[in-house]
């Protein structure tokens, strides 16, 4: 009688692509998170409702309808979105640091792998 893990050990070719893709999870963590930042950009320099085109009834031309027509909305909006696009940013930056890091250590443990092979050979 076979479960389910037994179905694993034989997977077809599709789910082994698939888990080939897991492998790839810090790439793909960039672009999900290049797209974070850059909805959330768009979100800040063009806030819901857009601007004011003219001065008049108590508002300046380029001030966000938003803010004038409901003001802790528009508070509550650009802290959460401005939150989310600097948190997003640093994850970038983050994950650059380490896969530079990464390549790095990897050289240096083939550099090192290298000098073992010599010194047995020796």
């Amino acid at each position: 009688m076979e479960g389910p893990c037994a179905r694993l050990k034989t997977a077809s070719p599709p789910l082994r692509g698939w888990r080939g893709w897991l492998n790839n999870d810090k790439n793909t963590m960039l672009v999900v998170l290049t797209l974070f930042a850059a909805v959330l950009f768009q979100a800040e320099v063009s806030p819901p409702g857009g601007f004011w085109q003219d001065d008049g009834d108590g508002h300046v031309a380029g001030s966000p309808i938003m803010r004038d027509k409901n003001h802790r909305i528009y508070l509550y909006y650009r802290i959460y979105s401005s939150l989310g696009f600097f948190s997003s940013m640093l994850q970038i930056i983050l994950l650059l640091g380490g896969k530079w890091e990464n390549q790095d250590s990897q050289e240096q443990e083939q550099q090192q792998e290298e000098d073992d092979v010599e010194l047995q050979q020796a």
